[in-house]
């Protein structure tokens, strides 16, 4: 279902020098598809599928994930939880107000 909503680009061969200038964004019927999929995700998810080894061995940006649960300590299995309710947040936000969303990645 993500590649639905998500360009298959290699980014690691991409020149974004020809972007300058370019506004990226979501359409409410984009972000309508993205709500109901991240609907189907929860903290139970993440626990059962959440290994920072193998995650740093992909090379899944930060690559310093680890199984410290502490607050005071990010990348773990706690702030991706965290960060997936924020973002579930956002998506319901702007479902709701019919509204787009703009991407920066920088």
């Amino acid at each position: 279902m993500t590649s639905e909503f998500i360009n298959e680009t290699n980014y690691d061969e991409e020149d974004f020098d020809k972007f300058e200038g370019a506004v990226y964004y979501l359409a409410p019927e984009k972000i309508q598809l993205i709500q109901i999929y991240l609907q189907n995700i929860d903290g139970k998810y993440i626990d059962q599928n959440y290994d920072s080894n193998a995650m740093n061995a992909l090379g899944i940006y930060p690559e310093a994930w680890h199984d410290e649960a502490t607050q005071d300590h990010a990348f773990n299995r706690t702030q991706l939880k965290e960060d997936l309710q924020y973002l579930k947040n956002i998506f319901t936000a702007a479902n709701s107000e019919n509204n787009y969303l703009l991407i920066f990645i920088g």
